[in-house]
C-alpha cells in the first residue's frame, strides 16, 4: 500500500475545492479531480475509497480549517459580549482570506449533498465547540437573545459572509462596522 503524503492530500483537496467553486459539486468526479490535482486516478484511491469520501473529505477539511482559525484567533477569556464582538470581526478575517473555502462550504449548504453522504452534526460542527459555549454562556448571562446557540452564531456568521460577497461583488457601500451593529441588535438584549 502507497503512502500518503499530507501535501499532496492537500493540494487534491484544493483542486477539488476549485471544481466545486467553478462548475459545481455535481460536475465533480475521480477522474476530473486527478486531472485538475496532476495525479493518477489510482492515487485517487490511495487517498478516498470513492467521490463521496472525497466530497465529505474537502467539506470537513473546509470547516475544520475554519473553526480552528476561529478558536486561534479568539481570546476564551473574554465575556460572551465582547467575545460576540471579537468573533464578528473574526468571521470577517476569514471570509476575506479563504472566500474560496466559504464558497465550498454554501455550495454544501445549499445542496442535498451533505444528507446524500451522511455528514452528522457533530462532524459538521467539530471544533465549533468553543464558539457554541461562548452563545450558550451568553444566553445562560442573559446577554444574549434566549436561544439555541447555534442559532445565534448562525446571526453572526451569515450576515458578514453576505456582506463581504456582496462587496466583492461591488453591491454594497455598507461598513464592516454597519454590519457587526446590525448582528450585535439581533443578538444582544
Amino acid at each position: 500500500m502507497r503512502k500518503k503524503d499530507e501535501t499532496k492530500y492537500q493540494d487534491i483537496l484544493n483542486s477539488i475545492e476549485a471544481m466545486v467553486n467553478q462548475t459545481g459539486i455535481a460536475s465533480v468526479s475521480m477522474a476530473k479531480v486527478a486531472d485538475i490535482a496532476g495525479v493518477s486516478k489510482s492515487t485517487l484511491y490511495v487517498y478516498f475509497p470513492d467521490k463521496n469520501a472525497m466530497l465529505k473529505a474537502v467539506y470537513l477539511d473546509r470547516k475544520h480549517k475554519m473553526a480552528d482559525f476561529l478558536n486561534q484567533n479568539l481570546d476564551a477569556t473574554l465575556p460572551p459580549r465582547e467575545r460576540l464582538e471579537a468573533y464578528l470581526n473574526v468571521v470577517d478575517e476569514f471570509v476575506v482570506t479563504h472566500m474560496d473555502a466559504i464558497d465550498l462550504i454554501e455550495q454544501f449548504a445549499n445542496s442535498p449533498m451533505a444528507t446524500e453522504l451522511n455528514i452528522s452534526t457533530e462532524e459538521s460542527y467539530l471544533g465549533f465547540e468553543p464558539l457554541l459555549q461562548m452563545a450558550a454562556d451568553g444566553v445562560a448571562s442573559g446577554d444574549f437573545t434566549d436561544t439555541e446557540p447555534i442559532i445565534i452564531l448562525s446571526f453572526a456568521y451569515v450576515p458578514i459572509v453576505r456582506y463581504e460577497q456582496a462587496k466583492l461583488a461591488g453591491l454594497t457601500a455598507a461598513t464592516l462596522d454597519q454590519i457587526i451593529t446590525m448582528c450585535l441588535k439581533s443578538i444582544l438584549k
